[in-house]
């Protein structure tokens, strides 16, 4: 159940229709807390992205907070449709969105950094370079 209403939401958000994708995720989120409490990160990105897109700033930058903490606590192993650095990407977009660039440069920094963790062992630079730059919030 949870891979096919993440990518649901992706696709609504890809489509232009971030409201819809950012109600299925909420009730979505709801869900996961109480079953598949390991999933809740996942859905927290995609969800703060929504918010983004949508323009809730406020709720975007709440989602992030509780995703850097549930990054900070238990780590974040990666999959097909989220990265370990998107959630310290989009709390840095958030917390400029809220008017707090001052906090946004430490969480760009650590976003980065767990970015080049993510590259360090890729000895290809082809796939070096397909990495940084084929996932959106890579290149952002």
């Amino acid at each position: 159940m949870a891979r096919p209403t993440s990518w649901a939401s992706a696709l609504a958000m890809a489509e232009g229709d971030a409201p819809a994708a950012a109600k299925r995720l909420g009730n979505f989120l709801r869900d996961v807390r109480t079953s598949n409490p390991g999933f809740e990160l996942y859905v927290v990105i995609l969800l703060a992205q929504a918010q983004l897109m949508c323009g809730d700033v406020a709720a975007a930058l709440h989602a992030t907070r509780r995703g850097t903490t549930l990054h900070n606590k238990h780590g974040f192993a990666r999959t097909g449709f989220s990265q370990s650095q998107d959630i310290w990407t989009l709390h840095s977009q958030a917390l400029i969105a809220n008017g707090d660039v001052d906090a946004a440069w430490p969480a760009l920094q650590k976003a980065h950094s767990v970015l080049l963790v993510a590259v360090e062992n890729v000895r290809d630079e082809g796939l070096r370079r397909s990495y940084l730059n084929k996932h959106l919030l890579n290149r952002q």
